[in-house]
């Protein structure tokens, strides 16, 4: 038996999931948190736990994984600009 690869989340729910509506709905929460992500990307490459984050922020992990769930519109800069640095990274504005 051979094994599909997708490129995407996305790609493979429109492959395997019939419904249109929920496809839809899942590519509008995953555009709506491209940021956040990101972000869980990054901890994770990182090898960092969310309590990991929350020591380095000097914060609660409850703030971390509320953080990570927020949609892009409602991360404000500076949250993201700490988190960055968490992980060492830094944001640049350019």
């Amino acid at each position: 038996m051979g094994t599909t690869k997708y490129k995407s989340v996305e790609e493979m729910a429109a492959a395997t999931i019939p419904s249109q509506e929920f496809n839809k709905e899942l590519s509008r929460q995953l555009r709506a948190r491209s940021v956040a992500n990101h972000l869980v990307a990054l901890r994770g490459s990182r090898g960092l736990s969310q309590q990991d984050i929350a020591k380095r922020m000097e914060c609660s992990q409850s703030r971390i994984s509320k953080l990570e769930q927020t949609d892009d519109e409602d991360l404000r800069l500076g949250d993201v600009a700490r988190y960055l640095n968490a992980v060492d990274f830094s944001l640049q504005i350019g």
